[in-house]
């Protein structure tokens, strides 16, 4: 994951992650005026972005969508097939 817009995926990456947060604290009942109990969802937003992080590295970085802004290099998967001309000259033979 060396080669992403590292800018791009920071702002990206705590987008969701304050989104998870927010959402698991309206949807487990937590009493936001508790500081305490509000991080204590900090565990289960770091496990939901480490498995986001890890479908990301494994398959998400293909996807086409994220190919030019978040990834620079494309998806080169595939078989390729191509030709190989070389000009080097046999110094014995002169061919």
């Amino acid at each position: 994951m060396k080669n992403l817009n590292l800018k791009a995926f920071v702002y990206i990456f705590l987008f969701i992650s304050g989104m998870l947060w927010i959402g698991i604290a309206l949807f487990t009942s937590v009493d936001l005026s508790k500081l305490w109990d509000f991080f204590l969802i900090l565990p289960k937003v770091a496990a939901i972005d480490l498995i986001l992080i890890a479908i990301f590295t494994k398959w998400g970085w293909k996807l086409k969508i994220f190919q030019g802004w978040l990834v620079p290099f494309p998806d080169l998967n595939g078989t390729w097939e191509g030709h190989i001309q070389t000009t080097w000259i046999n110094p014995e033979t002169a061919l």
